[in-house]
């Protein structure tokens, strides 16, 4: 090596050096900052915590788990998109199964993307997706083992919502996919056959399991039952999924 390459080596190592720097200490300040937020990670009261359009794709870029037990209004009216990509690509979680509270969580924001949503200790699944007018898919949505009932404004507004992987927790009852009048509010026109599967999977057999069935019903838009019974044929020998859906012992 002569000596003009001796100093373009010396040069290059300096510049990784000094770039290494740079980079050390934004991820420092992001740390800091994400410490300060989160109360260097033990933070459980998430109220409002990323409510409005300063949150975004830039700005959310979280550096520590994130486990609320209260989730009201947590991501209202941000502009974050795809949440759950952004929440893999920092390498942490949000973990929804502490929550007792997430009134509106969603509500007006524009994310279209968010992962697993455990409502085991939800006191109502209530209006978590109201006005998620971007949301087009939910990764699973696990429905409680106790009663936490859905209501008219769960998934109001959610045009767009298309692919939803429900899981249930034994054992299932009725009123824990319904409101308290037996009514499940799945009303959504772009709801994929899979996703209405998965949730008619989840249904008790009210018949079956000694109730007198009828008293709940089951609210899929004639949109999303006509898609399901062109693609996938009915279990049980049933002509439509509306009739298989009858057989359990629901209104459709």
């Amino acid at each position: 090596m002569n000596f003009a390459e001796k100093l373009q080596t010396i040069a290059e190592n300096e510049q990784k050096v000094y770039d290494a720097g740079l980079r050390y200490g934004v991820l420092s300040d992001r740390i800091r900052r994400w410490n300060s937020i989160t109360d260097n990670g033990v933070r459980t009261n998430y109220e409002n915590a990323f409510y409005g359009h300063s949150w975004n794709d830039d700005t959310f870029d979280p550096t520590c788990h994130i486990a609320p037990a209260v989730a009201t209004r947590m991501f209202s009216y941000s502009k974050i998109t795809d949440l759950q990509a952004l929440l893999s690509r920092c390498g942490v979680t949000l973990d929804f199964s502490y929550t007792t509270n997430a009134e509106y969580a969603f509500h007006n924001s524009a994310i279209t993307r968010v992962g697993v949503i455990d409502t085991a200790n939800f006191l109502s699944v209530g209006n978590i997706f109201n006005g998620a007018k971007n949301l087009t898919t939910i990764d699973k949505l696990m429905l409680p083992y106790r009663s936490r009932s859905f209501t008219a404004g769960t998934f109001a507004g959610c045009g767009k919502l298309t692919n939803v992987v429900f899981e249930k927790q034994a054992p299932v009852y009725e009123n824990e996919i319904t409101d308290y009048y037996g009514n499940a509010y799945l009303n959504v026109t772009n709801l994929s056959p899979e996703s209405m599967v998965s949730f008619i999977s989840c249904l008790y057999d009210a018949i079956g399991n000694g109730k007198s069935g009828y008293a709940y019903t089951i609210k899929f838009s004639d949109a999303c039952w006509a898609a399901l019974n062109a693609a996938i044929a009915a279990p049980d020998g049933c002509d439509t999924w509306q009739d298989y859906v009858y057989g359990l012992g629901y209104n459709v």
